[in-house]
């Protein structure tokens, strides 16, 4: 084993860090942006949802005011994830590329009067933590129910064969009860 693989195993079994807690408000007033990676291992959710969680997703977000003083976040989350497809049950990679504005509110009470085109955040005591808002984000980006293309599903064949034995013999169940009734 190298030295690279074992340091490798080794950060796998560390506890991830603890959460990191950004400041919208702060940070829009000065235009920032933050940028990085977060490993699929590391986000509990995604669960059950995943078929292959070494991978990792990148994410962008900026922050600022628009003109009317509204405090948002534009964010960008890119990842290309492993799933199970619900036609076939094979894997498929799903490529994954969501971009939102998201409007920053202290309270529930606030989402009435954000402009429609902002998805609503609440604050928490003036902070987000930076990996649970990118995990929201992607598990609002995934599909509910993953499926290949179908023309790349490996299972379009055998969905072909079913549906045209369906189609060939529908009243085949009466003429079986058709037949028990006789004898």
């Amino acid at each position: 084993m190298t030295l690279q693989g074992t340091a490798d195993k080794i950060r796998r079994l560390m506890s991830a860090d603890p959460p990191h807690p950004v400041y919208p408000l702060r940070l829009a007033k000065t235009g920032e942006v933050i940028e990085g990676d977060i490993r699929f291992d590391e986000m509990q959710r995604l669960t059950g949802l995943l078929l292959d969680y070494t991978g990792k997703l990148h994410y962008k977000l900026s922050f600022n005011y628009d003109d009317s003083g509204q405090c948002y976040i534009e964010s960008e989350i890119k990842a290309c994830l492993t799933m199970e497809c619900q036609r076939c049950l094979e894997p498929f990679s799903f490529e994954l590329n969501k971009q939102s504005k998201l409007g920053v509110i202290v309270s529930s009470d606030y989402s009435k009067s954000l402009d429609s085109y902002y998805e609503p955040v609440i604050l928490d005591e003036e902070k987000l933590e930076l990996n649970g808002l990118v995990e929201d984000e992607l598990l609002l980006a995934m599909p509910l129910a993953p499926l290949h293309l179908m023309n790349d599903c490996p299972g379009q064949a055998e969905l072909k064969r079913i549906n045209a034995e369906a189609r060939l013999k529908p009243f085949s169940v009466l003429s079986k009860l058709m037949k028990s009734k006789d004898n």
